[in-house]
């Protein structure tokens, strides 16, 4: 088992991970002229790519975890919460605004 100074390290390593690579992705539609590329996001604004970088990876996960990790167990709490990400990318994604 981690200790507290173990799963403080990750979660901040995690952190700066994250932060790191917002900054990289966002930053690059940001300052077309330093881009490494023609994408600049296409037709998505950025809270959709935001949504999409959330909610396909969870996906993934959810779909890995029970190929791969028989003995992991989906309770309710579990579905409630994907169908709630599911509905906020819905909201997100209606075409309203």
């Amino acid at each position: 088992m981690l200790d507290r100074y173990a799963r403080t390290k990750n979660h901040y390593l995690s952190d700066y991970s994250n932060t790191f690579m917002t900054f990289a992705w966002y930053g690059h539609l940001k300052f077309k002229d330093f881009s490494w590329g023609k994408n600049n996001g296409g037709p998505f604004t950025l809270v959709q790519l935001k949504t999409i970088q959330e909610a396909i990876p969870l996906t993934v996960f959810m779909i890995f975890t029970l190929l791969f990790f028989k003995t992991e167990k989906l309770g309710w709490n579990h579905l409630a919460g994907f169908g709630v990400i599911l509905l906020a990318v819905c909201v997100i994604f209606k075409n309203g605004s």
